[in-house]
């Protein structure tokens, strides 16, 4: 069986951080072979397409690439977390594999890994030199036990994901791009698409179902009518937002699968295009391709190769920007210091979950691998930190470079505003013309990852559904409360304990596969009650 999913899945698609932090890098943008001239011709960039891939911190997937290239702020062998029971020192290693359990990465995990704990004086809380990034073991630990604690420091190594790191070393590789929340995926994917996540730090069950009420990057884009449109596999993690709930928005919402490879090839590709990962791994369909855990990188990176080799082979290929990032770090090490100065609360929105961490928008999270993809772009192109000092790259930034290259009318938040934008990174290219070497086709991945997970077999039947996971099937539900409306009546009564109940007696609750099955109908019967007929 194993071999039977990924047969389909393929055919579908220096400063140690012991006791001390990694100051920001002074460098702003290098490439090893630099040019004194600047095109004269701006790149006429008309279609924008964001990947956002799940949990892993840069020291995780690419610290191990300044073995590729020294001038990357990554790993020297000499970073370090300390086991507070035991006095053992735990160095970060080249043993990086598929994990499970799932490492803590909520706002008071990531604190602890940041400051050494999650109830930390808040006097501290905008000083660097606070956050000595020692706390990775400890708060593993507490979270998933000693003796599974030390894998938190196992980073992957460039032959285990080959994709990312070719593309690292074809295109602009940044290693200052930051989560914009230090806590898990739903803030900081909001952040991503709306530059707020409306005072909220965690996964709140009943915000999901409720849904998000802010306007999102799509708004702005319909306001402009500029197309856009969103590829997803199982679950949209656009449908968080009520304004993506309408019928209205569904219809700019197609499936990966069986859309977007003949789009692309047909030259149908919007100006900004959002694609979803495969959150829920369906036995005899897909495999799961978020990257986490305890789903394979392997998979993940599968994805990865595809869409850049869908839009390498067509027509659009010179005038697209393809960026893939992640959400937030996992809970996995890394060795960067997060900025705590001169970053906006995007709405003035007092943190309403943060307990007693202290924590209001104003510091960001841990950093994130990012590629940015296009042939206006020099291989070997590295990305450290803005020009202008007092801004940083940060997950808000996306929304930032959509507004930058559209000429959208107005900024989302104070967030998106101050994050600094993408576009700089392709528009000061000094190549006069595109290039003809991009690599037509990217490595493949290996079958399976090592693993350090319980999981071995990576078997859906039997693996129970995640967190996350639960959250999306929340997600799914909150989109068919609100019947293809704004603003829904169907919700003025909803309860987390009725849905959760209702997903039960649905059997969607029993293992991943079924969660998968369970969405894969719901979602179709929802677009057809609403008049859509695309979803094949």
């Amino acid at each position: 069986m194993k071999s039977l999913l990924l047969l389909v899945s393929v055919f579908f698609l220096s400063i140690i951080a012991g006791d001390s932090k990694q100051q920001r890098s002074t460098s702003s943008s290098t490439t090893k072979k630099s040019k004194s001239i600047k095109s004269t011709t701006k790149p006429n960039i008309k279609h924008v397409v964001v990947l956002q891939m799940e949990n892993h911190s840069y020291d995780n997937m690419l610290g191990w690439f300044k073995l590729n290239d020294t001038r990357t702020n990554g790993l020297t062998g000499n970073e370090y977390n300390i086991d507070p029971t035991t006095n053992t020192t735990y160095y970060v290693t080249k043993n990086g594999a598929l994990v499970d359990p799932d490492p803590d990465h909520s706002l008071g995990g990531t604190a602890e890994a940041i400051f050494g704990s999650s109830n930390f004086n808040p006097n501290i809380e905008h000083n660097i030199s606070s956050e000595l990034m020692n706390g990775f073991i400890s708060c593993e630990i507490k979270a998933n036990g000693e003796s599974w604690a030390p894998h938190i420091m196992d980073c992957l190594m460039p032959n285990n994901v080959p994709v990312i790191t070719t593309l690292a070393s074809e295109f602009a590789n940044m290693d200052a791009m930051h989560s914009a929340v230090p806590g898990p995926t739903f803030p900081n994917r909001l952040f991503t698409l709306s530059g707020t996540s409306w005072g909220f730090s965690t996964n709140d069950d009943l915000q999901t179902l409720l849904g998000w009420p802010q306007n999102p990057i799509f708004y702005s884009l319909d306001q402009a009518n500029i197309s856009w449109r969103v590829y997803f596999h199982d679950v949209a993690t656009t449908w968080v937002l009520n304004y993506m709930r309408t019928t209205t928005a569904l219809q700019n919402h197609r499936e990966y699968i069986s859309d977007f490879a003949k789009d692309v090839a047909n030259g149908d590709l919007p100006a900004f295009t959002w694609i979803d990962c495969a959150y829920l791994a369906i036995p005899g369909l897909y495999n799961a391709s978020d990257q986490h855990p305890s789903h394979d990188v392997a998979e993940g990176e599968r994805l990865m190769k595809n869409v850049y080799e869908t839009l390498r082979a067509s027509s659009l290929w010179n005038d697209t920007i393809l960026i893939i990032t992640y959400d937030e770090g996992g809970g996995f090490y890394d060795h960067v210091a997060p900025p705590v100065t001169n970053i906006p609360n995007p709405d003035n929105i007092t943190c309403k979950d943060c307990g007693k961490t202290p924590y209001n928008f104003t510091r960001l999270g841990i950093r994130v691998p990012t590629i940015v993809i296009s042939p206006w772009i020099e291989a070997n192109t590295l990305i450290s930190n803005p020009p202008d000092n007092t801004r940083y790259y940060e997950l808000s930034s996306i929304p930032a470079t959509v507004h930058n290259v559209f000429n959208l009318s107005s900024y989302l938040t104070l967030r998106d505003q101050s994050a600094y934008p993408l576009n700089s990174i392709w528009e000061n290219t000094p190549l006069t013309e595109p290039r003809t070497d991009c690599p037509m086709t990217l490595p493949t991945p290996p079958m399976f990852s090592p693993s350090h997970a319980n999981d071995t077999e990576n078997i859906s039947e039997n693996r129970p559904v995640s967190h996350l996971q639960q959250e999306l099937l929340f997600t799914l539900e909150g989109l068919l409360l609100n019947n293809g409306e704004l603003i829904s009546s169907n919700k003025d009564t909803v309860t987390v304990e009725s849905i959760m109940q209702k997903l039960q007696a649905a059997g969607a609750l029993d293992s991943e596969a079924a969660a998968g099955r369970y969405v894969r109908k719901m979602v179709r019967e929802h677009f057809q009650k609403l008049g859509l007929t695309h979803l094949k």
